[in-house]
């Protein structure tokens, strides 16, 4: 297995080491052909969602302490 096992590596970004790159594979649907045809079913899906649950869903900035958000989902729930 070696000391390697339990990392995962990119190419680019972290690049695997010099040592294991003749060992590395990648997944045939690792392409960015695949990857854009995921994300645009993964929008297609939150959109049906969105869609149907409008009425109820509340927005919350995730971009504040764990703390305040917290705070805030607790609230919201409390409400219901």
């Amino acid at each position: 297995v070696g000391k390697y096992a339990d990392k995962i590596y990119h190419m680019t970004f972290p690049p695997p080491p010099a040592d294991i790159v003749d060992r590395l594979t990648q997944r045939s649907d690792d392409t960015e052909e695949k990857a854009m045809n995921r994300l645009k079913v993964h929008h297609s899906n939150v959109d049906a969602v969105v869609g149907k649950y409008a009425d109820k869903m509340k927005n919350i900035d995730g971009d504040r302490a764990k703390t305040e958000v917290f705070a805030e989902i607790c609230g919201i729930i409390d409400e219901m």
